[in-house]
């Protein structure tokens, strides 16, 4: 999966897409820790002085097209104190992941286009300890942010919060998603939905993803929910890619006004042999 830009009018944003894969390419390839260092110092204050803080939630900003800035309020529910996303330990694990990728044998032939999305989700999995959510992660995360929130709690709750504690949720990974696509120099937005249905038989609720508008067209990316190799009996799994569904302009504008995208969602099933079985599909919808 590589990304370029999508309408005329975003050829400047090509560039600076070029540009910062350039430069990203350039101090790994140093190896030089103090100049990916400089780096990422340089690329964070660029992104964060391009913007300002502003309040993010299914009721403000619902569709954020920007780099989240550190002082942003970022709500999964108006009922509970916001999140800061101001670590930036985030942009190191991606630079991190994105190196050892360039180091595997896997993707010797891979550009750093292709290369990103990988980095993202596996950034993503392990700044927060887990990469799917389990019960007992939902559990820890409703009672944390119960515990966090009301009148004696903080103004604001750090992402450092959720580091490596597997409560992480959709608006936490999507969230660090939209800055590490930005940081990366993709053209991305952040989506909060009331209208999603994961999968398509379940009924509407609340979900946060994103969209990457690229010369390639219009991808939804959902970093809570990515494509799994699973085992025969679909209990476990072995291993993932970042599930990345590509959309129409058309059905980009609908998301826009409020609209909803259906899309299929393929996992793997493998026989005890590691086989392939069949593709496991879902059809999965995405509210704006």
């Amino acid at each position: 999966m590589s990304f370029s830009e999508s309408r005329p009018e975003t050829e400047a944003h090509l560039s600076e897409y070029e540009k910062v894969l350039s430069e990203m390419g350039a101090c790994l390839t140093s190896e030089d820790e103090e100049k990916i260092r400089e780096f990422i110092d340089n690329r964070v204050e660029q992104l964060t002085n391009s913007t300002s803080p502003e309040g993010i939630s299914l009721v403000h900003n619902n569709i954020y097209n920007k780099f989240i800035h550190p002082d942003s309020n970022v709500r999964r529910s108006m009922i509970v104190s916001p999140i800061h996303l101001d670590d930036n330990e985030i942009y190191n694990i991606l630079m991190e992941k994105v190196q050892q990728a360039r180091a595997d044998e896997r993707y010797k032939d891979h550009s750093l286009r292709q290369i990103i999305p990988t980095a993202v989700q596996t950034a993503i999995y392990q700044y927060f300890g887990s990469l799917l959510t389990s019960n007992e992660g939902l559990q820890k995360n409703f009672k944390f942010y119960m515990d966090e929130s009301g009148l004696d709690g903080p103004e604001f709750i750090s992402i450092k919060d959720f580091k490596e504690e597997k409560m992480a949720v959709c608006a936490e990974k999507a969230s660090v998603a939209q800055n590490l696509l930005r940081f990366s120099g993709l053209n991305s937005s952040i989506v909060f939905s009331s209208k999603c249905r994961i999968p398509a038989e379940a009924p509407e609720d609340a979900h946060a993803y994103n969209i990457i508008q690229s010369e390639n067209g219009y991808f939804i990316y959902d970093p809570t929910n990515p494509n799994l190799v699973l085992n025969e009996t679909k209990d476990t799994w072995s291993s993932y890619q970042p599930a990345f569904y590509k959309i129409t302009e058309e059905q980009f504008d609908s998301i826009l006004r409020k609209g909803k995208v259906e899309v299929n969602h393929v996992n793997k099933v493998l026989d005890e042999d590691g086989n392939a079985l069949q593709d496991d599909v879902e059809t999965r919808i995405y509210g704006g």
